[in-house]
Formats: C-alpha cells, structure tokens, sequence
C-alpha cells in the first residue's frame, strides 16, 4: 500500500510511503488529532475489553502524548505489529515497531559507497561481528540497510551502533537483547533520504524485520522531485502492491 504522507516543511518534504495495509499506524491521520484519538480509543478498547474505562482512557491519552512527541521530532511513521504466540508458533508471539522519517544527508559522490556515508553519520563503524551491512537499489535511487541484535544492560545503556555503548561482559547484567533493523534509501548525490528504523522483542525474528524495513525504505519515493535535483527514480512509485 502507498500512504502518502506530508512532513512538516523542516524536515525536507513529502513522501510517498509503502507500507502494510495490516498494522496499526500510529501518525496515519498526521495532525488530525480527533482522526487519531478516534482510532487509537478504538485500538484501545479492542485490545483491553478487560480492563475499565478509566484504565482505558489512560492508554489512549499516553498514545495521543507520544504522537505529538513523534510528529513535533518529525517522525512520518510509527507502524505497530502484534501477533500473539498461538499465530507465531512459538512462545515469544511478534512485537515489532517500525518507524521513519525524512533526514537531511550530505551531498554524496558517486564513487563513494553508501555505507561509508552512513558509517560516517553514526560516527564509528559498527561491530562486524555482531551486525550486518549491505547496499541495494532502491526506488529513489541508493539503499542502505543495517541489522543487528543490540543488548540492553541493567543500567539501561543499549549496545546500538553509533552510540559507543559495549555489551555488558558479565552476562548477569544483560536484561534483554532486541533486533534491531535500519535502512536509508536516498536519491543518486544524496541531499536528503528516508530513513527507516525498526525494533522486535524477540532479537530472532530481525531477519524477517529487517525485510519489511528494506521494502518499505526501498519503494517508498518523494514526491516532490525538484527538492531532490529532478531524479527520474524519485516519485515513481507503485499503488496496489506489496
């Protein structure tokens, strides 16, 4: 499915977003707050039929605070997925969070590969032995993606890459490790690109999250393709499809 979705004019333009039509997006409606609150008491009210009313209200305006943080931070999606363990086949179920947004790049040289680039934005190299890095085409143009399995320290310092955070080497510090899944796609010389950041509870399925992060950061297009310098691959993309 195709949404297009309009950022806040900082934050680079418009962009045409294919996404799932089976997940509970939480910007959907953008700025349209009663379109919002609408879905998410509806979302509410499905998911805690148990719980009273008051407790549900809670809920919803935790959810309508934590959009408006997203939209003022220029964040385009907040996609929800959760299945429970009786679909999954295994005890974990799937819990994923994908969301996006439009992000000012450098001019980029042809000859220069991506991943350098986005090497050079985190500010150190991710762990080789941990993570995965690969480049692809994307509709714009350039894709990037990034998959790795973060841990999370019982001094709630996380292990992502860029953050200079090291794993705890006493295992009894270890809380959790999630999958993390990241991918940038961005016109040919680079200026500005999507950037698409996905996370699961269970640090197993981030192959298959990683999946859904390349497809949308690799079929989603903007717009508006004068700001990108009248690329061909820029706004070309595709109704109907998955």
């Amino acid at each position: 499915m195709s949404t297009p979705t309009t950022a806040p004019a900082d934050f680079l333009g418009e962009v045409e977003l294919f996404v799932p039509t089976d997940w509970f997006d939480l910007l959907e409606d953008g700025w349209d707050e009663e379109a919002a609150r609408a879905r998410i008491e509806d979302l509410v009210r499905r998911s805690y039929p148990q719980h009273d009313a008051e407790l549900r209200a809670d809920f919803v305006q935790a959810m309508m605070f934590w959009r408006r943080t997203l939209l003022d931070q220029g964040v385009i999606l907040d996609g929800l997925i959760a299945v429970p363990p009786e679909q999954t086949g295994d005890e974990q179920g799937a819990t994923w969070q994908v969301m996006a947004g439009v992000v000012d790049l450098p001019t980029i040289d042809p000859d220069i590969d991506l991943a350098e680039v986005v090497v050079r934005l985190l500010g150190t190299r991710p762990d080789a032995a941990t993570a995965y890095m690969e480049t692809y085409t994307t509709e714009m143009g350039l894709g990037f993606g990034l998959l790795d399995r973060p841990v999370l320290g019982r001094d709630g310092t996380m292990s992502v890459p860029g953050s200079g955070v090291a794993p705890p080497e006493d295992e009894s510090e270890v809380v959790a490790q999630i999958g993390l899944a990241v991918a940038l796609a961005c016109p040919p010389g680079g200026g500005r690109g999507l950037l698409v950041v996905g996370n699961c509870l269970d640090s197993t399925q981030v192959y298959g999250l990683g999946a859904l992060v390349a497809v949308i950061a690799g079929r989603s297009t903007f717009t508006d393709d004068d700001r990108t310098g009248g690329t061909d691959q820029a706004g070309q993309a595709e109704n109907d499809e998955r």
